[in-house]
């Protein structure tokens, strides 16, 4: 957009045409699954609204200027699915995230959703309140910008989805593809399933890649498994994260289980490095409750508003170790639950079934 813009204010060719050949590319990076090739990010799906938003400046034989108006109305018919608004957050699993709630860190998609939903008055604004001194705070400058990009924005979102953002009328499933080139191969992209429902929503994505973390790189900010849920008054979010510690990782939910397994590595069968003898997962503390130290070894466990049963061959083969406190993940403390895999194991899974309460 920059390119595009000074170029043409400056007369520059070369630079007009980098800024076209740059939206060139990007958008058929999109058209590929018609979807961000960073799915699914409280701030970065808010940066590239932000950004798109901006063709309303850009000269009318501008590339990004014929399509910018459809791949916003299609990245929020996307968020409209992965919204949960009994939980006021967007659902996972996420290519990259900051947090777990966008009620306890800022997003930036979350500044959007509010402009069009409001519920600051109320409490429901995706969200932190008060701002000053919440996670991300720093990304609160947008709140200055979004109103200059508004009127190239907003009427883009369709109804359906300003409906959605304001109240889940069904539970539902959901199915998404998205792919980041160079740590994609084309061939397998990234495959998204959720279940929606009041109270509760779960995610999983199942990715074949050459880096450990996602298009991100980075395994504290992606996301592959996701469970969140209302645990009740007084409580925060509860959450359930699967760390990533394998590039090649099946995360698949249905209506009633998150399973996460390490199958063999079908687009990159000759790397030798991101192969993990370890399956973790991080669970949120909860105030007044202290999980016991056998948490889920009977195969079952009940959290603040979660019956949680826990299956797999990793459950019956591997070994467990359970702790609290000794690292922090976004800045929240957590449960550790981590099973090292035993040897000979072809595909290590477990399966995580989950009822709200």
């Amino acid at each position: 957009m920059a390119a595009t813009y000074v170029g043409n204010m400056m007369g520059d060719k070369n630079m007009s045409f980098w800024g076209n050949e740059w939206a060139r590319q990007a958008i058929v990076e999109f058209d590929r699954h018609q979807t961000l090739s960073e799915f699914n990010s409280g701030t970065y799906t808010g940066v590239t609204l932000y950004a798109l938003s901006l063709w309303g400046y850009m000269p009318t034989n501008s590339t990004i200027h014929g399509r910018a108006t459809d791949i916003i109305t299609r990245t929020w018919e996307s968020v409209g699915y992965y919204y949960n608004p009994t939980l006021m957050t967007l659902g996972g699993p996420w290519d990259r995230t900051y947090g777990f709630s966008l009620k306890s860190y800022l997003g930036i998609l979350g500044v959007h959703i509010t402009g069009l939903i409001g519920g600051i008055d109320d409490g429901s604004a995706p969200i932190p309140l008060p701002l000053v001194g919440s996670e991300h705070y720093a990304d609160a400058a947008i709140i200055a910008l979004t109103p200059l990009i508004s009127k190239f924005h907003d009427q883009y979102v369709p109804p359906s989805v300003l409906a959605k953002l304001t109240k889940l009328t069904q539970s539902h499933t959901h199915f998404e593809q998205a792919v980041s080139q160079p740590f994609d191969d084309l061939a397998y992209p990234r495959n998204y399933t959720s279940w929606t429902q009041g109270g509760l929503s779960v995610g999983g994505i199942e990715v074949d890649a050459n880096v450990i973390g996602g298009p991100a790189t980075s395994p504290s900010a992606f996301t592959p498994g996701i469970i969140l849920w209302d645990a009740g008054e007084g409580q925060a979010t509860g959450w359930i994260s699967h760390y990533a510690t394998s590039r090649t990782i099946r995360a698949v939910v249905t209506e009633k289980n998150l399973s996460i397994s390490y199958p063999p590595s079908r687009a990159f069968p000759d790397l030798a490095t991101g192969k993990s003898n370890v399956m973790t997962f991080l669970v949120s503390g909860f105030r007044g409750v202290t999980l016991p130290p056998d948490f889920g070894s009977g195969g079952s466990a009940n959290l603040p508003g979660l019956k949680l049963a826990v299956s797999g061959n990793v459950v019956d083969e591997g070994q467990r170790i359970f702790v609290y406190g000794v690292a922090f993940i976004n800045d929240l403390p957590y449960y550790n639950l981590t099973y090292v895999l035993p040897e000979g194991l072809d595909v290590p899974e477990i399966v995580l079934a989950f009822d709200k309460m």
